[in-house]
């Protein structure tokens, strides 16, 4: 990346908005995803679309939030929305996404928004697994392939689509070559499935690393079988745990792994942001699970800390990362590529931190 891209990164990303999307069940509180059962996930899923295509005030939430971008954008650059009025609501998987989608499209129908077009992205026809389009009824299929030509889509219009796809390196710009995303609303907090090994893996891989730098640590009389006995014990135990500790929710998980969560999750959600700047514009990025930040959704709660929610976990490692008294060698490299998303995130509206 140039010192000229980089830079103009920096601004988009200032002047990009992060907040916390309420979206309350019938009882008035925020609803939830991560680490509900499959039937209950998917009718919550549904209920969230429903709600963002209920009207108020004569609008959706689409268009409401894009009415309050555009006064929040037009001191600065009043066309920042030109062209771009197309959002983007991100699940975990494409059996999720097509759920959200045909709900989606079915309550805009029903709410008078029939020129709405909503796409559900499903697997090309040449992968591996099930059809993914065969349940939808209301919303418009869109091959993984095709996922560019979405930005050639006439305003407004929405796709639905699963993290792991998306993240990738898609560059969905509309016909003036910018980014044709102006709005992305994460509908579910990412967390690594119970048989993803690719966490406990990373663990034992930066393990092995820090042992190859530093060395192993020795005590009189210590033989080098001793010693080699003493790093296969502790790299068992990085498996043992991480299988353990990978099925539980993210406030039971001990402090090292809820950085490893952060970590995880932080990487596709930069890319995906990535999807709402190119071009040099701005983004509007919504985090809509309760899971997200459960204390700052719950309007007399405490603030959220590291060990409630991962958005403040996520600062915190981006804070150790850029620190030159924790992270001596790489500090300054970590600052050039985590400042700009974590002032962002630090800023997010609605999240209140201890």
């Amino acid at each position: 990346m140039t010192r000229m891209e980089l830079k103009a990164l920096v601004t988009m990303i200032r002047h990009s908005v992060f907040s916390l999307v309420h979206v309350p069940d019938n009882d008035g509180r925020q609803i939830r995803i991560s680490g509900r059962p499959q039937s209950e996930r998917r009718a919550n899923l549904a209920s969230i679309a429903e709600r963002f295509a209920a009207r108020r005030d004569g609008l959706n939430r689409f268009e409401d939030d894009w009415r309050k971008m555009a006064d929040h954008w037009a001191g600065w650059d009043p066309k920042a929305l030109d062209n771009r009025r197309r959002a983007l609501l991100v699940t975990n998987s494409y059996a999720d996404a097509a759920v959200v989608a045909d709900a989606l499209a079915a309550a805009l129908d029903a709410g008078g928004f029939a020129g709405w077009k909503v796409h559900c992205l499903v697997r090309d026809r040449d992968e591996g697994g099930a059809r993914d389009d065969n349940g939808l009824s209301r919303a418009r299929a869109m091959p993984r392939s095709l996922v560019e030509r979405f930005g050639l889509e006439p305003d407004p219009s929405i796709l639905v689509a699963p993290l792991s796809v998306i993240a990738r390196g898609h560059n969905i710009l509309n016909t003036e070559g910018k980014a044709a995303i102006s709005g992305i609303y994460f509908l579910h907090r990412p967390h690594p499935r119970p048989d993803d090994l690719g966490p406990t893996i990373g663990r034992l891989n930066r393990y092995a690393q820090e042992r190859y730098d530093r060395g192993v640590s020795t005590t009189d009389g210590e033989s080098f079988a001793q010693r080699a006995r003493r790093v296969r014990h502790a790299a068992s135990r990085i498996v043992r745990y991480g299988l353990e500790a990978g099925r539980s929710g993210y406030r039971s998980l001990p402090a090292e792994f809820k950085a490893q969560f952060a970590w995880d999750m932080l990487t596709p959600l930069w890319q995906t942001i990535g999807r709402g700047i190119r071009g040099g514009c701005p983004v509007h990025i919504g985090f809509v699970d309760y899971a997200f930040a459960p204390r700052s959704f719950e309007a007399d709660a405490t603030p959220d800390t590291p060990d409630s929610s991962v958005l403040v976990q996520s600062l915190r490692q981006l804070e150790q990362a850029m620190d030159p008294t924790i992270n001596r060698a790489d500090h300054e490299v970590a600052r050039l590529l985590y400042q700009p998303f974590h002032d962002a995130l630090a800023a997010t509206r609605g999240l209140r931190l201890a």
